[in-house]
């Protein structure tokens, strides 16, 4: 019962509040955002994660050796 009760509290922060690092809850639900905003088709923002990526991730190489093997 307590990993159930624990398991239900920690699913429900995470969509109250996000995970950092990887997605924030946009203040405005999608359901009142106006037609064509960037809040209007999510319910989550996931520019946090693309900064975790560009701090974690050399691209750069990843590009150079995927040009380099597309040579062959």
């Amino acid at each position: 019962m307590f990993r159930q009760a624990r398991n239900f509290v920690s699913a429900y922060m995470t969509s109250a509040f996000g995970q950092p690092g990887f997605f924030t809850p946009h203040q405005v639900n999608p359901w009142f955002s106006p037609v064509g905003a960037r809040t209007a088709t999510s319910y989550y923002d996931t520019a946090p994660l693309k900064e975790t990526l560009l701090e974690l991730v050399d691209f750069d190489l990843i590009n150079e050796r995927s040009a380099s093997r597309s040579a062959r």
